[in-house]
C-alpha cells in the first residue's frame, strides 16, 4: 500500500495516520492543483524524497553525488505552516465540488488529521516535511 507520512526534524517519524494518508496520496496532484488554484503552497511541494531512494535512481542515471546533493536539498517546514496550509485546504477543498463526495470526504478527514499532527508538533517548535513510500 502506497504511504504519505509526516516526518519532524525533531521526532523523526510522526503522525502515519490510520489508512496511510492513501487518499490524499492518490489525488496529491489534484488536489496540489486545487490549492495553487487559490494561491496556496502546493502540497507536493512538501514532499521531500529521502536521499536513499533519489540517490539510487540520480546515480544509476549517471549523476555526481554531489549533483544528486544539489537537487534534494533539505526541506523542512515550519509545524505553524503546516496547520495554517492544512487548515486553508480544507476550507478550499470543502467548497470545491469538482471532487466527487467520496474523494472529497476522505481528503478533507486526512488533511483534518494532518492538520493534528502540526499542531502537536507546533507546540515543540518542530519542523516538517513528507515522505511517501510506494
Amino acid at each position: 500500500m502506497s504511504v504519505i507520512y509526516v516526518v519532524a526534524k525533531e521526532a523523526g517519524e510522526f503522525g502515519q495516520l490510520a489508512n496511510h494518508g492513501a487518499m490524499l496520496l492518490l489525488h496529491l496532484g489534484a488536489i496540489s492543483a486545487i490549492g495553487e488554484e487559490f494561491g496556496l503552497k502546493r502540497l507536493d511541494e512538501c514532499v521531500y524524497l529521502p536521499d536513499d531512494q533519489l540517490f539510487d535512481f540520480l546515480r544509476d542515471a549517471g549523476a555526481t553525488d554531489e549533483q544528486i546533493a544539489a537537487a534534494n536539498p533539505p526541506l523542512w517546514i515550519e509545524a505553524q505552516q503546516g496547520v495554517v496550509l492544512m487548515g486553508d485546504y480544507v476550507d478550499r477543498v470543502r467548497s470545491y465540488h469538482s471532487l466527487s463526495e467520496q474523494t472529497r470526504t476522505a481528503v478533507l478527514a486526512e488533511l483534518e488529521e494532518f492538520k493534528k499532527v502540526f499542531e502537536a508538533l507546533a507546540q515543540t517548535g518542530d519542523h516538517w516535511h513528507f515522505e511517501y513510500d510506494i
